[in-house]
């Protein structure tokens, strides 16, 4: 955001190398309208799905030729490069091609466009009415966290109940508890959950901004099984910080004996992170979120979900 800052007065040179560097949409722009010095103007727009032997028009807009210029934009008043794009749900696109006309004429537009997730969210649902077939690699190819579950709690045939979790701190020679819950071994165990109630597989972590600097974190996992064994038990989780992925991790356990209690140790390398970074997490409590994914033998079995907070406590 600071550079953003220092490009308004000068201090930063915006390059193409510059903005592939950037990890993060804007908040602003990068340049004034008054620096479109060669009187560039986009005149027509249109996003077209590209089929064999056919095309879709998605999206069009256009200014007849002829018409009467609207007056130049003027610095300052960047409502003519902000747009938002509603793409109705519809049939996966297999390509889009975008055709763009250029004509000379004041008011040069720098950009900006929301996308709709509109596709992807429909696709959840889709699979919750059993449509869409949910595969380690259809929940590797999401782009962004779900905002529901991908499966039902009565999917669980195999009886896997979590009873313990803790997360470390894994240093050298030493490890720093950082959570840690449990049930004692013995103890009444709870109802089973009921598909509807999904308060059992959501949870939110708040740790802090010192959690950020901490390079490697390991997990303890106890959990039961019924009278099934479990072959190929899988978990895939995705971390994102609003739609844009941060890190994905692949754990698996080749085997587990019917009616145990067992432990599950995974360590997790924590991406690299640059100041800029931290600083975006820690001013946007709980919009970083994850996915869990378990499998057994590539048939999804739960699905659990969590939101993070790394303000100060």
């Amino acid at each position: 955001m600071a550079e953003y800052a220092e490009e308004q007065e000068g201090l930063v040179q915006i390059t193409p190398e510059y903005v592939q560097s950037l990890t993060g949409p804007t908040d602003g722009f990068l340049c004034n309208i008054s620096d479109n010095i060669y009187a560039i103007n986009f005149v027509a727009f249109k996003i077209r799905q590209v089929n064999e032997g056919s095309e879709v028009i998605l999206f069009e807009v256009t200014s007849p030729e002829g018409a009467e210029a609207p007056p130049p934009a003027v610095d300052g008043d960047d409502s003519s490069r902000f747009i938002r794009y509603h793409f109705a749900v519809g049939p996966k696109l297999p390509a889009i091609c975008t055709l763009l006309r250029r004509s000379t004429s004041p008011g040069f537009r720098s950009t900006m466009a929301a996308v709709d997730y509109s596709q992807q969210y429909a696709e959840h649902e889709q699979q919750a009415e059993g449509l869409v077939q949910v595969t380690p690699d259809y929940v590797q190819s999401l782009t962004g966290p779900t905002d529901g579950f991908l499966c039902n709690i009565s999917d669980n045939i195999y009886n896997i109940n979590f009873v313990a979790f803790k997360i470390r701190q894994v240093n050298e020679g030493s490890e720093v508890v950082l959570f840690e819950v449990t049930s004692p071994e013995g103890a009444e165990a709870p109802p089973p959950a009921v598909d509807g109630d999904d308060s059992s597989r959501f949870i939110r972590y708040h740790f802090g901004p010192e959690f950020l600097d901490i390079p490697t974190v390991g997990t303890t996992l106890e959990f039961t099984i019924g009278d099934q064994p479990v072959h190929n038990f899988r978990m895939i989780e995705k971390h994102y910080f609003r739609h844009q992925l941060l890190i994905d991790y692949d754990f698996s356990v080749p085997f587990v004996i019917p009616n145990t209690r067992s432990t599950w140790e995974m360590i997790y390398t924590k991406p690299e992170l640059t100041q800029e970074w931290k600083d975006a997490l820690i001013s946007a409590p709980w919009e970083c979120r994850s996915d869990s994914f378990y499998f057994v033998q590539d048939r999804l079995i739960m699905h659990n979900r969590a939101e993070y907070n790394y303000a100060p406590r």
